[in-house]
């Protein structure tokens, strides 16, 4: 099921989304729509992010410590 959303975009934006889409129209081509357009930008954004981001995000919690909010000996906090 398809949900509606509506995209509020600066009017240059606009102007590049329809140079770009209207790349690919041609004689057998009748170029795509800007709604096809935008959907297959968001999923392939989507697959990069999958492949790219979300491991290296995995990785950086991974190595990072927990915070330790008071570090101490034998009770007592260290002066450094």
């Amino acid at each position: 099921m398809k949900k509606s959303y509506c995209l509020k975009l600066e009017e240059e934006l606009w102007h590049e989304i329809d140079r770009n889409r209207m790349l690919t129209a041609g004689v057998l081509n009748a170029g795509i729509s800007k709604v096809d357009y935008i959907r297959d930008a968001i999923v392939a954004y989507n697959e990069y992010f999958r492949k790219q981001v979300e491991p290296r995000v995995r990785k950086t919690h991974q190595e990072i410590d927990a915070p330790v909010s008071i570090y101490f000996s034998d009770e007592l906090d260290i002066n450094y």
